[in-house]
């Protein structure tokens, strides 16, 4: 207890069967019960790093979301809650030099070792090959997912505005101006209005 600071254990129960897969279960039963312990306004800071950026690229890489990854900071609850991830652009070998620098301790997730779960088999079958070909892999997959939520962050100011020109007085879409559009238009329209 040197410096004093409070902790707070939360215990989840996981489906292993759950249909979305464990490691999709396990990430919202903790991302619940972490909302759940948060009071308003507050900040959940996660260590995410540039290579954890990296191997979220890989795993979920379809479309221009997919691409974008890991969000550094996004809304995280009904009561002005946020999840910041401030490490997304620093290295891996960054983060263990500094806290073996300054002999911090950490503790492993046994998980991170199974490569029966993918995350744990790309970490530790695919990415070591990647790292013999290009060692800044993690650097390019990083830049590669800021780009891409550049992108959707425009994509996503079109489509409000498409949204607006194509909204009738019920809040529907009028199917006459949505035929004015063009084919990547209307799929954008359809894609962001289907999530209001």
């Amino acid at each position: 207890m040197q410096w004093q600071i409070p902790l707070t254990t939360l215990h989840v129960t996981v489906d292993p069967l759950a249909p979305q897969g464990p490691e999709a279960a396990a990430r919202a039963a903790r991302y619940a019960a972490l909302q759940q312990a948060m009071p308003p306004n507050a900040c959940l800071l996660t260590a995410h790093h540039q290579r954890d950026q990296a191997e979220t690229v890989l795993l979920r890489g379809t479309g221009v979301d997919g691409l974008a990854a890991m969000e550094e900071k996004v809304p995280f609850g009904p009561d002005g809650q946020w999840h910041w991830r401030p490490l997304l652009t620093v290295a891996y070998a960054e983060l263990r030099q500094y806290a073996q620098h300054h002999q911090l301790h950490w503790v492993e997730d046994p998980h991170n070792r199974n490569s029966r779960y993918a995350r744990s088999w790309l970490r530790h079958e695919v990415m070591p090959q990647i790292y013999t070909r290009w060692p800044d892999a993690d650097v390019q997959f990083s830049r590669a997912a800021r780009h891409a939520d550049d992108a959707r962050e425009l994509l996503a100011g079109q489509a409000r505005r498409l949204i607006q020109a194509a909204m009738r007085p019920d809040q529907g879409l009028s199917v006459s101006r949505l035929l004015q559009f063009t084919g990547p238009e209307r799929r954008l329209v359809l894609r962001h209005w289907l999530t209001l």
